[in-house]
């Protein structure tokens, strides 16, 4: 059976059309329909539903799915397996989403340099479950907060560096905590790894806060506040001065409020050597970056 037809059959489900997953393949709809029905004639079962216009896949693919994806990708695995250097192959990331948009283009430029015959597969998501992903075996490495507790055996953290936590408003205020007294509070969520910070901080100020929203999604937090909605204490990653230049800035000045960025992956990764360039090209991007403050 060939890899690559099970690879078709994944991306017309996902695709939801024949059409579509020929653009993805860079293939003709011929050649798709082609592969499926060869796929079907050696498994002796229909694999999509052709009575209507769209490509609705059968119980039959259904069931099949979770393992005709295992194949493909121990498949593509293959060419890392034999690759000298370890650079060749998949690697899944998992990332937080501040740190895709403000360090991920800088790190994959360097990545495509060291590693052109690497294919990075990245996931975002939030740092409980990017965690959840990684000790699942779903991404060889994470790009998380980092976490408050300690990690097992079978995992590896690697500090990668910190943010500082600052106001965000829409327009100037005379001191922060006057800021979130008198203004609606668009809360980083308590909840999560990094949002739980600043409900600490808060509790220790003892600064009672109108909260009109939580929500743990930085990049939308501060275009709420952009555009007035309320002030919001985040932390500050990489980029969001140019991201948005409007807002204002106050640093809460605390060193020890800091937002710790880590990568988590398996104490015995299945390629090392991608962890390893992954990891130095993102801590490198952080060094060049301009300080959010």
């Amino acid at each position: 059976m060939d890899s690559r037809y099970l690879q078709s059959l994944i991306f017309v489900v996902e695709q939801g059309s024949i059409a579509a997953a020929a653009r993805a393949q860079n293939l003709t709809p011929a050649a798709i329909s082609q592969r499926i029905q060869a796929l079907e004639h050696e498994l002796n079962c229909p694999l999509l539903d052709r009575s209507s216009h769209k490509a609705v896949p059968t119980h039959h693919a259904v069931s099949l799915l979770p393992r005709a994806r295992h194949i493909v990708q121990q498949t593509q695995a293959l060419m890392g397996d034999i690759d000298q250097d370890g650079l060749t192959g998949p690697i899944r990331i998992g990332a937080i989403d501040s740190v895709l948009s403000s360090l991920f283009p800088k790190a994959m430029v360097r990545i495509n340099k060291i590693a052109p015959r690497a294919r990075c597969q990245i996931t975002p998501g939030t740092s409980a479950l990017l965690y959840d992903a990684v000790q699942q075996q779903n991404v060889d490495i994470a790009i998380t907060v980092a976490p408050t507790f300690s990690l097992p055996k079978s995992l590896v953290q690697t500090h990668l560096f910190e943010e500082p936590y600052a106001l965000i408003s829409h327009k100037k205020a005379e001191s922060v905590e006057q800021a979130l007294r008198e203004q609606p509070y668009i809360r980083y969520d308590q909840n999560s790894w990094g949002g739980h910070k600043i409900a600490q901080w808060l509790k220790e100020k003892k600064i009672a806060t109108n909260v009109i929203a939580d929500l743990d999604a930085l990049h939308t937090i501060a275009q709420m506040v952009n555009a007035g909605a309320g002030v919001s204490v985040i932390p500050l990653w990489a980029g969001i001065r140019k991201q948005l230049p409007q807002l204002k800035i106050i640093p809460l000045n605390n060193p020890e409020l800091m937002r710790p960025i880590v990568a988590i992956h398996p104490h015995y990764p299945e390629r090392p050597a991608l962890v390893s360039a992954l990891i130095s090209a993102l801590a490198e991007a952080a060094s060049e970056a301009t300080p959010a403050t």
